[in-house]
């Protein structure tokens, strides 16, 4: 994993960390077979959050076969995070922390630089919002779970990305 503040190489994914477990249901079954399945689809996942248990019912519902990676046991590292933030469009941490966690207060990351709020949300998992839904090079933070159709449009500048 790459520690804060190394900004070297390509970012490194930690699907690899996935929980093989939350990777039910896939495609075959109950599932739509005339849907397009989205190769490369990635899931932050959390199984006792409710928003990503619906999430992933969409998913299955439209034939998406996705990775689900358990980012509270195998949390991503700063440069998941940065490329994540890339994906979303987003200027800063800040845009998929849970601000409202006891640790955000507990930590006073209010006036936290960006690095610093990177760092702890790799270090305290927890802080980060879910699901956080990769396909391609596009993601979503898909609250309300609904928001995950958006992934499944084409996106606006090219073809779906099926």
């Amino acid at each position: 994993m790459v520690e804060p503040g190394d900004e070297g190489g390509e970012a490194p994914c930690f699907a690899h960390l996935v929980d093989e477990s939350a990777a039910m249901p896939l495609a075959g079954d109950g599932v739509d077979q005339d849907a397009p399945v989205m190769a490369g689809t990635e899931v932050w996942f959390n199984p006792s959050c409710s928003k990503c248990r619906t999430a992933q019912g969409i998913l299955v519902e439209h034939g998406v076969a996705a990775t689900y990676v358990d980012y509270l046991g195998s949390p991503p590292s700063v440069a998941d995070l940065r490329r994540v933030l890339g994906l979303l469009g987003v200027e800063g941490p800040r845009a998929i922390a849970r601000r409202g966690e006891a640790v955000w207060a507990e930590l006073d990351l209010d006036g936290a630089t960006d690095d610093e709020v990177l760092a702890a949300l790799a270090a305290h998992p927890i802080l980060i919002e879910r699901p956080i839904i990769i396909v391609g090079d596009r993601a979503i933070v898909a609250w309300p779970a609904e928001l995950v159709l958006e992934l499944l449009e084409p996106a606006p500048d090219g073809p779906a990305s099926t």
